[in-house]
């Protein structure tokens, strides 16, 4: 036997209830029914019961209408209240397609009633491992890579974050302990490790044109030789809000977007990593890119101050430690010297220099020579300099940019980047690239003051794009819906400048120097590569000496220092040459490091 419990309060099916009684019911004088409410009752909903109580309801109508005593048609109307909601109980269990009949008949702007939000479930760490071979340097090298995510938690122990990483660890290693351990990622902020990881020094590379746009898909990944697992352990990190790392829980963008913000989260990162996989003893390495160069110096300075994790030694590819040095802001005039290098390679590269030296290094070491002398003593002169100096030095600075002597001079001696990426190739209808000046696009509007994009980035956007969404499901089998975010431009406009180690004062740009400076005093051992592109733009090598140069370090820390430069901008890696030179490069500075 089948029972069902009517609440009070619920409404019954009326228009189903009208259809059953409409020729009994509908008479004028009768509409003597209130269905609003049912008794709490159990009804027995049994085939035979359920034709039973039809029987019944169909009598006791009959009554009410053929006029029986006033007090029988009372106690007969309040038993008719009760069997309605039977009834139609009854019949949509008998006849299932008369509840959806009913169903269809209700009005179309009828709201559906709101379901509680279902609790969120609790955020959980994921992961997938794969073993894998690689040949390098003529050696077969065995390795396990792991993509998992890592959750980030406050003080409470309440997760706030989640990072995405992939971790490329040696099979045969037999003491951890000696085996260098290096945590690379890009920089932004709000890029993720994708152009070192498929670009650089990951096992798998993607194989894009030389200083072109990369063909169209099927993109091909190919063996990285200039991977350097044969001489570190890898571990590629998307700070959050790129990749596939996120806020989670309570935690909000916010509370990573920040220079300090960033620090802390990965540095709560690396640690669990160290702890978890007991690397402590390893000796460790920072490798970033671009804004990963600026918080790669922050980080590291941290890692060994608020840890007392001492770092072996940071690679900084096309580095920035200054903000202020890349900034063509009202009033600063270092950052127009700083680039007049990196617009003499380009000048150089694109040949339109006349005449045009045999030999780039030279001509660049005279590029910086006028630069920081009789260029920069021009500016200082600023109203006061002469028509016949302004005139001498826009020949001079025609010379070494490609920028005409009338260009020059409407500039006021000082042309940004954007008005040089403009100008350069006006005449041939092109835009020259800010990441790696050696690639061209398009103008659209030929008369535009400001190039309009980066023909350097877009020439390569999708294929990495590609590559790294398709490696991580088909060969890590790390499965997802998501897709990998590998550059969130959300970010940058997000992000808070400020930064503890900036010193009191009025507020300017964001910059690291005393962080290096405590590190290296706190740990006379950390040893520092730069790597600098000829044609990046987006952080010119000039600048980055100036920096170093002006460390003002006490003792020989000055020597712990060292810069490498390449034919190549700022991912000096998708050229070709290059890019077996800075594998070279930084597998040489590991080894060497390490063993000290």
């Amino acid at each position: 036997m089948t029972k069902v419990v009517v609440l009070r309060d619920r409404r019954e099916p009326r228009d189903l209830s009208r259809k059953i009684c409409f020729s009994r019911f509908d008479a004028p004088g009768h509409s003597i029914f209130n269905r609003r409410k049912i008794a709490l009752r159990t009804f027995d909903l049994s085939r035979s019961q359920c034709v039973e109580s039809i029987r019944k309801l169909m009598r006791l109508t009959d009554d009410c209408i053929t006029g029986a005593p006033p007090m029988n048609r009372r106690m007969k109307t309040k038993k008719l209240k009760k069997m309605l909601g039977l009834a139609a109980l009854s019949l949509t269990m008998l006849f299932p397609q008369a509840a959806q009949l009913a169903a269809q008949d209700q009005p179309k702007d009828a709201k559906p009633a709101e379901a509680k939000p279902a609790e969120q479930a609790p955020p959980k760490e994921e992961s997938s491992a794969t073993d894998h071979t690689i040949r390098l340097g003529g050696q077969a090298i065995n390795y396990k890579a792991t993509a998992s995510t890592t959750l980030l938690k406050d003080d409470k122990g309440e997760p706030t974050g989640s990072i995405f990483s992939i971790a490329y660890t040696r099979a045969d290693s037999k003491d951890m302990s000696q085996r260098p351990l290096a945590f690379v990622y890009n920089g932004g902020p709000g890029s993720s490790s994708v152009w070192l990881h498929m670009g650089a020094f990951g096992p798998r590379r993607i194989v894009t044109a030389e200083a072109a746009p990369t063909p169209p898909p099927p993109y091909k990944i190919a063996d990285n030789s200039g991977c350097l697992l044969d001489k570190a352990d890898l571990v590629f990190i998307d700070p959050v809000g790129t990749g596939f790392s996120r806020a989670v829980g309570k935690g909000q963008n916010k509370d990573f977007w920040g220079v300090d913000q960033d620090v802390h989260s990965l540095a709560q990162f690396i640690t669990t990593y160290v702890a978890r996989n007991n690397r402590w003893n390893s000796p460790k390495f920072l490798i970033g890119e671009s804004y990963g160069t600026f918080r790669s110096i922050a980080l590291g300075n941290y890692l060994q101050t608020h840890d007392s994790m001492y770092i072996n030694g940071i690679v900084l590819i096309s580095s920035v430690l200054d903000a202020g040095t890349l900034s063509f802001s009202a009033g600063n005039n270092m950052t127009y010297i700083f680039y007049v290098p990196s617009y003499a390679a380009t000048a150089w590269v694109h040949n339109v220099l006349n005449p045009r030296p045999d030999d780039l290094n030279v001509f660049l070491t005279e590029a910086r020579q006028f630069a920081s002398t009789e260029y920069a003593a021009a500016l200082m002169k600023g109203s006061h300099l002469s028509d016949a100096e302004r005139s001498d030095i826009a020949k001079k600075l025609a010379r070494f940019t490609g920028l005409s002597e009338d260009y020059i001079v409407k500039a006021d001696l000082r042309v940004t980047l954007g008005q040089f990426r403009a100008e350069l190739q006006r005449s041939r209808g092109l835009t020259i690239g800010r990441y790696d000046s050696r690639f061209t696009g398009p103008t659209y509007d030929r008369l535009a003051e400001n190039a309009e994009s980066d023909p350097s980035y877009t020439a390569v956007a999708g294929g990495f794009a590609a590559a790294i969404n398709s490696y991580l499901r088909e060969e890590l089998k790390f499965s997802t819906e998501k897709t990998y975010n590998i550059l969130n431009f959300e970010i940058g406009g997000n992000w808070d400048w400020k930064h503890a180690g900036d010193g009191g004062g009025f507020p300017g740009a964001p910059n690291v120097e005393p962080d290096l400076i405590q590190a290296l005093i706190s740990n006379p051992h950390l040893q520092v590569q730069v790597e600098n592109g000829f044609y990046d733009m987006a952080t010119p090598f000039f600048a980055t000496e100036f920096t170093m140069d002006r460390l003002l370090l006490p003792g020989d820390l000055r020597q712990n220092i060292h810069l490498d430069y390449y034919n190549a901008g700022h991912m000096m890696y998708l050229h070709e040459e290059d890019h077996d030179k800075l594998s070279s490069n930084v597998r040489s500075f590991i080894d060497s490091v390490a063993k000290r």
